[in-house]
């Protein structure tokens, strides 16, 4: 399954595919993270200020996740 992370005018510009549940589960972490009021945006900090979120699952996410370019 493909996510689309944003789009410009219906066109996504940026993908990525998910596989399982689990990938889709710390996408979400992740974009949340991202999106989220830290002044520090790195997974250290992003899995420290969520509830339920790992460091070792946003690491293992973000180096084994199919990113499309």
């Amino acid at each position: 399954m493909l996510c689309p992370l944003a789009s410009i005018d219906g066109v996504n510009v940026l993908t990525i595919r998910v596989r399982t549940k689990a990938q889709k589960r710390e996408f979400r972490n992740y974009l949340g993270g991202l999106l989220g009021e830290s002044e520090r945006k790195n997974i250290y900090q992003m899995a420290r200020d969520a509830v339920g979120v790992t460091y070792h699952r946003l690491h293992h996410f973000l180096t084994e996740a199919t990113w499309l370019q």
